[in-house]
């Protein structure tokens, strides 16, 4: 009787754990995003040292087509443009993109390019307790823009 009795209490115990550890795990997971993030947002607002290593835009998706600026005078480009980033004033057509930090990170995100040849814009995850809601910066653009970024933009465009 008492294996009995031990046998149902694990049965009842076992899918509140369970339910417990999976919602730890997404919790840890969703704050494994926002750090990545953090890292993206600190490059927003000009601070620390993390420069942009490459940026990967996925014109049909992510498994579409698939742009990749990651030439030094490019990369050097994109950080000083994201270190000047401001509240968004207008998006464009949409597509996936991830933009890789020298420290290691990638973030996913979404790039929107407009008619405007001065600027785009980037989202990507709020540090917001609600996954849903993404930070929206501009990105100015100031000339000269680096040919394999120009060229990218153009094709996007």
């Amino acid at each position: 009787m008492q294996r009995f009795l031990t046998l149902g209490c694990i049965i009842v115990i076992t899918p509140i754990v369970l339910i417990v550890l999976s919602c730890g795990g997404l919790i840890v997971a969703g704050r494994y995003v926002d750090y990545q993030a953090d890292e993206l947002r600190d490059v927003m607002r000009g601070r620390g040292n993390t420069e942009v290593e490459s940026l990967t835009v996925y014109s049909r998706g992510w498994d579409g087509e698939t742009h990749i600026v990651s030439d030094e005078a490019s990369t050097r480009y994109l950080t000083t443009m994201f270190r000047r980033a401001s509240e968004v004033k207008k998006l464009g057509i949409t597509y996936s993109a991830e933009v890789r930090l020298t420290s290691g990170t990638t973030v996913k995100c979404t790039i929107y390019v407009s008619d405007d040849q001065d600027r785009f814009a980037i989202a990507f995850p709020s540090n917001s307790v609600e996954m849903a809601y993404d930070d929206y910066y501009d990105i100015p653009l100031s000339r000269p823009i680096p040919e394999p970024l120009a060229k990218v933009l153009h094709l996007l465009r």
